[in-house]
């Protein structure tokens, strides 16, 4: 085979390859490569739209000031070195915005400080969506002034949030359905429950949201009239810049060839490798073309 050939199949597998990177969805839920109705690629475009960064490496927060890093979903275990630059990010002035239903946040809340906790409960209400109990409709809490434009959220299956300021709440036609039967049972709790809390925390600011569905695809967060869409603008508004952390929780995750396109994309050896051989490509062609032209 000549040069020419290799050259231009070279081209042609590595452009592949970089489309690939854009078209290959992945099915991780929560995660920003997953297009799906439980995925956050939405979430991820609208950060992007509104110039937000993605955080891979906690130690690049120490040159964020004026922001608010959104975590999805975490993961149980933070690594202490985490652990140091979220807390001393959050003494900056810096907002934090927790999304978690299993508890896993607890941890993290608990090596910084903060007063809240998230309570994994089958939390359910008449003030619901779709008929499932579990569906419940927030209301803004009449006690804060932040986030003015979010009068209501949409949960799917949420938790309970115990301890700071309550800023979203079910109605008090909400219950806790420990036998998971959707009526109320007389041993069962009865009243409102916190589903986003606040915290002022070391200078910053700690909100803690008891469902991490409220921003996935399916949620309406593609919808310009969406309650939840205006609930994510709102996280935006807290301060000037906003970052998504995709190292801490699931937003991050991504399957093996999803991993591997993503490393080769960002990989700055791959890019300059593309280039050259892009350049060797081009050339062969056009010697081609001109010895061509001599004959």
């Amino acid at each position: 085979m000549s040069a020419i050939n290799w050259a231009a199949g070279g081209i042609i597998a590595l452009s592949l390859m970089v489309l690939s990177v854009h078209l290959v969805a992945d099915t991780n839920e929560f995660s920003v490569y997953n297009i799906e109705w439980n995925g956050t690629s939405t979430l991820h475009r609208i950060v992007e739209d509104a110039g937000g960064s993605m955080v891979w490496d906690t130690s690049t927060l120490q040159a964020l000031d004026n922001t608010t890093l959104i975590i999805i979903a975490p993961y149980p275990d933070f690594d202490s070195e985490d652990v140091v630059a979220l807390r001393e990010f959050i003494r900056r002035g810096n907002a934090i915005v927790i999304a978690d239903d299993s508890g896993a946040a607890n941890s993290l809340l608990i090596a910084l400080s903060s007063g809240m906790r998230v309570i994994p409960a089958n939390l359910s209400s008449f003030d619901r969506e779709y008929n499932d109990p579990r569906m419940v409709r927030g209301v803004r809490s009449s006690n804060t002034t932040l986030l003015p434009d979010v009068t209501s959220i949409i949960t799917n299956r949420a938790a309970v949030v115990e301890g700071g300021d309550p800023l979203i709440t079910t109605t008090l036609l909400s219950w806790l359905d420990k036998d998971g039967d959707g009526r109320i049972s007389p041993e069962e709790e009865i009243g409102r429950f916190t589903l986003i809390a606040t915290e002022d925390l070391e200078g910053g600011l700690l909100m803690l949201v008891s469902d991490p569905s409220v921003v996935i695809n399916a949620m309406g967060v593609q919808d310009s009239n969406s309650e939840n869409l205006r609930f994510i603008q709102g996280m935006f508004g807290l301060r000037a810049h906003t970052a998504l952390d995709l190292i801490n929780g699931h937003t991050g995750s991504a399957g093996p060839t999803t991993r591997l396109l993503q490393d080769l994309k960002k990989s700055s050896t791959v890019r300059i490798g593309v280039l050259v051989l892009c350049i060797i490509g081009i050339g062969l062609v056009f010697r081609r073309m001109r010895k061509r032209q001599q004959r």
